[in-house]
């Protein structure tokens, strides 16, 4: 859903070529990927291979700034560049900041950028990162019922799946082209 929400922000904002940038191992960012999919396919956009760029988290060890990599791969494209980057979370939108900085581009002007988290780093950003918010005391919560669940039924309990429905917070990041 957080996925969905941030990519479909971007797209009504006018953005047509918007890429993702994620973890292509871990649960969180199959699932904001997939949301990004969903985005595109709702708005009847193509997907472009070209703007999915990830890593699998067991690489982060060697590249702590994969974020940042990426995205030069993207900025790369010239005038076939995106013209926004939806990112796994916050950190790896600040990598995306420092890529966009170094190519000599200005965030939103030249390049929209949404983040995912909410983290104090986004606020703190020379332009400040819209982002999704990320409830976490809202899972904290959850996650300690289903415990409680599991401790009363003895094991026995049934499997929860919990679907959030994150909200964006809007900041400067993002250029609206309409």
């Amino acid at each position: 859903e957080g996925g969905f929400r941030a990519t479909d922000y971007l797209i009504k904002a006018g953005h047509r070529r918007v890429a993702c940038v994620y973890n292509n191992d871990h649960p969180p960012g199959i699932q904001r990927f997939q949301g990004y999919r969903n985005a595109l396919t709702a708005h009847g956009i193509p997907y472009d291979e070209r703007f999915d760029k990830s890593m699998p988290v067991k690489n982060w060890g060697e590249h702590a700034h994969f974020a940042y990599l990426l995205t030069k791969e993207l900025l790369a494209l010239g005038e076939e560049r995106p013209t926004a980057i939806f990112f796994f979370n916050d950190e790896c939108a600040l990598q995306g900041y420092a890529a966009a900085r170094e190519a000599g581009l200005k965030i939103p002007d030249d390049i929209s950028m949404i983040g995912f988290d909410n983290s104090d780093l986004a606020v703190l950003a020379e332009v400040p990162l819209t982002t999704v918010i990320h409830p976490k005391y809202q899972i904290g919560k959850w996650a300690a019922e289903m415990l409680f669940d599991q401790l009363d039924s003895q094991g026995r309990s049934m499997p929860h799946q919990m679907l959030l429905h994150p909200n964006i917070v809007v900041r400067h990041s993002v250029k609206i082209l309409r």
